[in-house]
């Protein structure tokens, strides 16, 4: 397997890739850095996650870990790796502080290399910024669920998947779904404005796992 020509695809280019297996009421941030050959396997292992959503209650389309457990069973080629639940409380500071803090979670926690400066780690740290400063666009297009919202605090989860393939991984395919739940110290109204160099008083939970299958 050659990895010189690694594509990164995002929701509209894997929509357009494979229409018949891209699901319309996808609630994740999808981005694939994989080569082109390999983009109907990436579909089809993230199309295993859909669903992986509570569907009654108070927390109603929130990301449920334990469901996406099971859902992995549903492929038996698949195999789950690791799995996070962790959470960072009351910090202050920048906006672009509380995405670093992310991505060292997710790297300690799944083991994913990630290197920074190149193509893989700009496209993640890009799709985990999003999660603070486009929140509006992310809203309408369904990857967020708002929890609450007062004058001095919102809280709501952002739903992202990357599904990777590189000399990384290897012989393999790496798909990560992922459940960030943020804090923040304003209205949503003012949330909409808020930009990388902002300073305010956050708290962050992430929920997320890591599953393989080798690449066909």
């Amino acid at each position: 397997m050659s990895f010189d020509q690694i594509v990164i695809f995002y929701n509209e280019d894997i929509e357009n890739l494979l229409m018949e297996n891209a699901s319309p009421t996808s609630k994740y941030n999808s981005i694939f850095s994989i080569p082109k050959e390999n983009a109907k396997q990436a579909i089809e292992m993230s199309q295993i996650f859909v669903d992986c959503f509570d569907s009654a209650g108070e927390n109603k389309l929130k990301f449920n870990l334990e469901k996406a457990k099971v859902a992995i069973q549903k492929r038996k080629s698949m195999t789950l790796t690791h799995y996070m639940d962790k959470s960072v409380v009351n910090q202050h500071g920048k906006i672009s502080v509380a995405v670093d803090q992310v991505i060292g979670l997710v790297k300690d926690a799944l083991k994913i290399a990630l290197t920074p400066g190149d193509q893989l780690y700009q496209t993640f740290a890009k799709t985990i910024t999003d999660g603070f400063t486009n929140v509006k666009k992310l809203a309408d297009d369904n990857y967020i669920v708002w929890e609450h919202s007062s004058e001095h605090k919102t809280t709501y989860e952002y739903h992202a998947l990357f599904s990777i393939a590189n000399k990384t991984t290897g012989a393999f395919m790496c798909v990560i779904p992922m459940a960030l739940t943020i804090t923040v110290d304003i209205s949503k109204s003012k949330l909409f404005f808020i930009t990388v160099q902002d300073v305010h008083n956050y708290s962050l939970e992430v929920k997320a796992l890591e599953v393989v299958e080798a690449l066909q």
